[in-house]
C-alpha cells in the first residue's frame, strides 16, 4: 500500500510531535499526553493506543524516563520506528 505525501507529511508531524511528548512527564503522563497528540491527528483512540503499544513495547519505561531526563539520548531510529508504528496501526486497524 502506497501512502500518499499527505500522510506522509502529518506523520512526520507526528513521529516528531511524539518524541517531544514520549520525553515529557512521567509514564502516566507520557502516556496521556502521547494520546492527546496523536489523537489530535490520527482522531482514532485504536490507533493512538496501538501505536503506543508498539513504542513501548520496542522502548521499555525506564528508556523512556531515562530519555526524559537526559540520561539517554532517542535512538537513531526513533521517528522512524514511530511512524512505522502508527503506519502499521493504521493498516491493522
Amino acid at each position: 500500500m502506497k501512502i500518499l505525501h499527505s500522510q506522509k507529511r502529518w506523520l512526520n508531524i507526528l513521529a516528531a510531535t511524539g518524541i517531544g511528548l514520549l520525553l515529557s512527564g512521567c509514564w502516566s503522563h507520557e502516556k496521556s499526553e502521547f494520546m492527546l497528540g496523536c489523537n489530535s491527528q490520527v482522531r482514532s483512540n485504536a490507533i493512538c493506543s496501538c501505536a503506543w503499544d508498539k513504542v513501548t513495547d520496542k522502548y521499555p519505561n525506564d528508556f523512556i524516563k531515562a530519555m526524559n531526563e537526559g540520561r539517554a539520548r532517542p535512538p537513531a531510529d526513533f521517528q522512524r520506528f514511530l511512524a512505522s508504528s502508527m503506519q502499521q496501526c493504521m493498516k491493522e486497524r
